[in-house]
């Protein structure tokens, strides 16, 4: 089942592990085959896929993140800023 929401949380955050920072999640969920055996998702979302529609809302929150960060040469890249859009 595929259910079309718009995500609540529109903020961006602060990472630095993988990528500059963490976007709002455009997708939750998956069908992946491993729902009904040892994912963890299946306890909170079982068999469905949320879909954010608002998808403009979700790049504005990372735009406005943006304007506030200074980025530095670091362990993702020495120029670009990366985000981390789920």
């Amino acid at each position: 089942m595929i259910k079309i929401q718009k995500t609540k949380t529109l903020e961006t955050k602060d990472n630095n592990n993988s990528a500059n920072c963490i976007a709002p999640n455009l997708i939750y969920g998956c069908f992946g085959g491993c729902v009904s055996s040892y994912c963890y998702m299946s306890r909170y979302n079982g068999e469905r896929v949320f879909v954010n529609s608002n998808v403009d809302d979700v790049f504005n929150s990372v735009v406005e993140w943006e304007k506030n960060y200074v980025k530095e040469p670091d362990q993702q890249d020495p120029v670009y800023t990366m985000v981390d859009i789920a």
